[in-house]
Parts: structure tokens; sequence; C-alpha cells
């Protein structure tokens, strides 16, 4: 493993385990085996780990969803797709998936990355798009809707993280359920 990877392990493990505030990046550094000034060799400040982390993460996840993404496929299959393809990865990525939900809910994500992430998911949103104007979901604002999505996705992922022996698989689907008949028509 990499210096830098080290360092990336080690910051997400430390993030999502003790908050943006308690931890250091001499924590960091110290628990990735590396001496404090390697970690600023790779990034300027913390704030510059934290957000490279996150849009890395994101982008990540992202990549995984729009190669699912078939858009030859109905809204409710894609939707379904999404919701299973980020639930996979929130299960075999807990630490990272905490330390997203944790930044995206945090005063420290700044425009500039929401907008990155945001610009990043457009595939995503014309899926909402293309729903409502099929009349097939519920015609509210496309950020709504994906908040949404995205306190289902959670609830269910946290909930899989708290009762590893439930299905899995099958439990994605249910909770996909009760999401989607909360959006259609």
């Amino acid at each position: 493993m990499s210096k830098r990877d080290a360092v990336v392990k080690s910051a997400y493990e430390l993030f999502a385990k003790e908050g943006f505030h308690n931890t250091t990046t001499a924590k960091i550094s110290k628990n990735a085996g590396v001496a404090t000034g390697t970690l600023f060799t790779f990034f300027k400040t913390k704030e510059e780990l934290i957000d490279t982390i996150y849009l890395e993460a994101k982008e990540e996840i992202l990549k995984k969803i729009q190669i699912a993404i078939d858009l030859e496929k109905s809204v409710y299959q894609n939707l379904k797709i999404v919701f299973r393809t980020w639930g996979k990865w929130a299960l075999k990525e807990p630490i990272k998936f905490k330390f997203v939900i944790q930044y995206s809910n945090s005063a420290y994500i700044t425009e500039t990355t929401k907008e990155q992430v945001a610009s990043n998911c457009s595939n995503f949103n014309s899926i909402y798009q293309r729903g409502i104007d099929e009349g097939l979901i519920k015609d509210l604002p496309i950020d709504f809707l994906s908040s949404i999505f995205g306190s289902c996705g959670v609830a269910t992922i946290n909930y899989l993280i708290e009762n590893p022996d439930l299905k899995k698989d099958r439990f994605i689907s249910e909770a996909f359920e009760i999401f989607w008949k909360g959006i259609k028509i």
C-alpha cells in the first residue's frame, strides 16, 4: 500500500470513528504509520484531505452506479438498480459509507463540493425527470426525491450493518419497494 493510500485509509477510519474535530492530522499520520509531514505532501490542509477523500468516495460509488444504469430500462428498474448498487457498495465499504454520510451532512462541506457532486449526478437525476415526464412518479423537486431516496438508503444500510444476520439482498429490495411506493403515482 502506498503512503498516500495509507493516509487515506487512516483518515476514513478515524473520521468515521472519532469525527472531524477529534481527528488530528497527527493522529491520521500515526495511524497510517507515516511521519506527520508525509500527510502534507499529499494534502495541504486537513480540510483539503477531507474534501478530497469525500469526492473520491463519491466518485467511486457514482462510477459503479453509472455503469449499472441502463437507460433502455424502465424508471422503476433503474432506480432499483441504483438503490441496490449503492446499498451493496455501502455494505462492502461501511467505513467509507459512514464517512460520506457524516461529511455530506456536516458544516465542513463546501458549496463547491456540493456542486461538483451534483453535476456528477445528472444521469441519476434524469431518471427522476423521466419518471415525472412519463407520469410514473410524483412531480416533486428532484433534489427532494433524491433526498428521500438517500434517507431510505441510509436507514436501510444502517439497519443492515446493525443486523448482519438479515438476508441483505432481500432486505434492500424490500426497502426499495417502500421508497418506490412513496413516490409513484
